[in-house]
């Protein structure tokens, strides 16, 4: 029986080996990922906690180089507000559209953002499913690297082998299992964790496909002319960013005028994946 590079018959033994191979995997497929996670906004900082309900989609082509990843969340705050978000890559660059009420509570009329950061690098290397990018990830880190999944069992289907790892409520604050194929792609996992005293939970699954069809969103061209004129809606927070890289792209353009950089070090929106 062949365990997934990173994994034996008893354990995950190496999570970064495993995550490479995850991500090697997905790098060469058109696939659909489905992540929902609840628990808090902030992560670092329980003076700030605020219970959220996030649901995020992606849609990936290799194929077309392009992707789609929409994220609605909403915030518990007595009486419920939600934001959408709406990531769209197309070659080298990234749209982002954003509207409803962010986690400090103010409304966002709907702008947009493009952000050229994958131009050197290409899209492949950026478009990779992390779980940790669209969810919060000390839920993430918990699981993999404060517990220690165990080996279960082997199922097979559809000509495919997926061992199945869990962790024990004996041993941890920590439950969940993830999925893993021979070759390394973590095809799903869930995560029950206690973080900070309050409970968090995270789901995920992705699907590989022959091919992806993605749809242009129709406010791609709003985007482009906002950005030829200077932005979008106004000044950004880090709400507004899908990950540390798009924010310092932002905070670099412009001088660091829409206070990105809180502590002045030079990093932009810091708790970002």
């Amino acid at each position: 029986m062949e365990f997934p590079n990173g994994t034996n018959d008893r354990e995950i033994s190496d999570i970064s080996t495993l995550i490479d191979y995850h991500w090697t995997v997905i790098w060469y497929s058109d696939y659909v990922a489905h992540v929902r996670y609840t628990g808090d906004s902030y992560g670092r900082d329980p003076d700030k906690y605020l219970r959220i309900q996030q649901e995020t989609t992606i849609r990936s082509s290799r194929t077309d180089e392009k992707q789609i990843m929409h994220q609605n969340t909403t915030y518990d705050r007595g009486n419920s507000t939600s934001q959408n978000l709406t990531w769209y890559t197309e070659g080298t660059s990234e749209f982002v559209r954003t509207s409803g009420i962010n986690r400090d509570g103010i409304e966002r009329q709907p702008y947009f953002y493009v952000d050229r950061r994958f131009s050197d690098s290409g899209f492949v290397r950026y478009h990779v499913v992390s779980f940790s990018r669209v969810s919060n990830y000390h839920v993430y880190h918990k699981f993999f690297v404060d517990a220690t999944p165990e080996y279960v069992e082997t199922r097979r289907h559809d000509g495919h082998a997926f061992h199945v790892y869990s962790v024990s409520e004996g041993t941890t604050d920590t439950t969940g299992e993830v999925v893993v194929r021979e070759d390394g792609l973590i095809k799903s996992l869930t995560i029950n964790a206690v973080v900070d005293g309050e409970t968090a939970q995270l789901s995920a699954t992705v699907e590989l496909r022959d091919e992806v069809s993605i749809t242009t969103p129709e406010w791609k061209q709003d985007a482009e002319r906002a950005d030829r004129s200077g932005g979008g809606g106004g000044d950004y927070n880090c709400d507004d960013f899908s990950s540390q890289a798009a924010a310092q792209a932002a905070h670099e353009n412009s001088g660091g005028a829409y206070g990105l950089d809180g502590d002045g070090d030079g990093i932009a929106c810091e708790h970002l994946p």
